[in-house]
């Protein structure tokens, strides 16, 4: 929801849409083929687009690393269903140079990541990973799988 958020606000920007390359360096510090499969995604291309470079640098970078929490979340997700208890939360890369306001929108969806942990409830991760404009319904779960919010469904109510 609030990579929603930090999305909708950096699409008010103006200017050109030119293409990033994994090897910016922006993408210091972040795994090289969660940089590539994000930059690949419609979706991030989309929203890239008609943005100032300083906007377009800061969302691509926040992008990767929703990415990669997404998955982390489901990875929790699916750890706790499965064994009953929760497994730590991993922090995941930070990149080299971090850029706001994208870094600070990242670090929040963590935050809420480790408080729906906290909650003793895994219904509250579940329904973070469903909602609309969150991680479920926009990140693939793998390279080329389903969304997020598909495998979660598939595991019931």
């Amino acid at each position: 929801m609030i990579i929603g958020a930090l999305m909708a606000t950096l699409l008010i920007g103006c200017s050109r849409s030119g293409a990033l390359s994994p090897d910016d360096p922006i993408f210091k510090g972040l795994p090289r083929a969660a940089v590539v499969e994000t930059l690949s995604l419609p979706r991030v291309q989309t929203n890239l687009k008609g943005m100032s470079t300083e906007q377009r640098r800061s969302l691509a970078q926040a992008s990767v690393r929703t990415l990669i929490a997404c998955r982390e979340a489901l990875h929790v997700y699916l750890t706790w269903i499965h064994t009953g208890a929760p497994p730590k939360v991993s922090p995941g890369p930070m990149p080299t140079n971090p850029i706001e306001p994208g870094n600070s929108a990242v670090a929040q969806e963590y935050a809420r990541l480790k408080a729906a942990v906290a909650s003793g409830d895994p219904d509250q991760l579940r329904a973070m990973l469903l909602a609309e404009g969150g991680c479920g319904p926009n990140w693939p779960a793998e390279p080329g799988g389903p969304t997020i919010a598909a495998v979660v469904q598939e595991q019931g109510a």
